[in-house]
């Protein structure tokens, strides 16, 4: 009974992952149209609000900056996600203490890490008029980063014990 609870939960958060994925996708690839809609016919979609801030994209560089962020945040989400739903689908195939997953897990921390250093990175690049599209990420950015850390090890220990097991007669 719990095998075939843990299987649909299993399921139910691979689909969801793969929804999350999608939605996030189709959010930032329309914000890109939307932007080089504008560039294309200026005032087309009217004024472009990026956190509440409005972003005015006749200004040099704030349209390349703006798509820029968008595709770098298009890329890291897909980054974190891809291996979060290959670790589900090996979980659900009853193979969750795997080195691969250990792998993914360190791709997830170093994506973390990637985000962080390019919130430090972007203010010193973009235009003054697109600063507003950059958000800190807080504190729990580091929580989510060291927890994913320790979650690798606590799965890198479960494979080697796996292993052992798997060994002994």
């Amino acid at each position: 009974m719990a095998t075939r609870f843990t299987h649909c939960l299993s399921g139910l958060l691979y689909s969801l992952l793969i929804a999350v994925l999608c939605f996030v996708a189709v959010i930032i690839i329309a914000s890109i149209v939307i932007v080089v809609g504008d560039r294309v016919a200026p005032g087309l979609f009217g004024t472009v609000h990026v956190r509440s801030a409005a972003i005015d994209l006749r200004q040099p560089g704030a349209a390349p900056a703006l798509i820029g962020v968008m595709i770098l945040a298009l890329a890291l989400a897909a980054g974190a996600l891809l291996p979060l739903i290959a670790m589900l689908r090996s979980t659900m195939a009853g193979d969750p203490f795997t080195p691969a997953n250990v792998r993914r897990l360190h791709i997830i921390a170093g994506i973390i890490a990637t985000a962080y250093a390019a919130q430090m990175f972007l203010p010193f690049v973009l235009p003054a008029s697109a600063l507003g599209m950059v958000e800190p990420l807080g504190g729990g950015g580091v929580f989510a980063l060291l927890l994913t850390l320790v979650l690798a090890e606590v799965f890198r220990e479960g494979a080697r014990l796996r292993e052992e097991n798997e060994g002994t007669i």
